[in-house]
């Protein structure tokens, strides 16, 4: 049922979205959601994702984000041939590793690519 649950929450968000007239991307989508969750305290983020869908504060996450530049872009994540990071277990040796973060912008944002800068 979480995909449902999901579909129908993002449904709300993007209809909020239009009747408050503010921009929104599957980028900026995904982050509102993924930061307005609840934590869950009794599982790790590996086993149950961002946590507990918050409609309320996911709105207010997506709204601030319409005005942010980045709304429009997500990163690709590489580290040599393999997709993202992911670190099992964090009493490892220290290694070191070279890491490509390549912005992907939606539709050829309005975002100048050469004046696209993110800290």
């Amino acid at each position: 049922m979480a995909s449902p649950h999901c579909a129908g929450v993002i449904a709300l968000l993007i209809s909020a979205a239009k009747a408050r007239g503010f921009s929104y991307s599957p980028y900026s989508m995904k982050q509102a959601l993924v930061n307005g969750a609840a934590p869950v305290e009794t599982s790790d983020a590996f086993s149950v994702g961002g946590g507990i869908i918050q409609v309320e504060r996911s709105l207010e996450k997506l709204e601030l984000l319409s005005k942010a530049p980045e709304r429009d872009v997500r990163f690709q994540v590489t580290v040599g041939t393999q997709k993202g990071i992911y670190i099992r277990d964090s009493r490892q040796a220290q290694k070191e590793y070279s890491v490509t973060v390549e912005p992907i912008f939606f539709k050829d944002a309005h975002i100048g690519q050469l004046a696209f800068s993110l800290h």
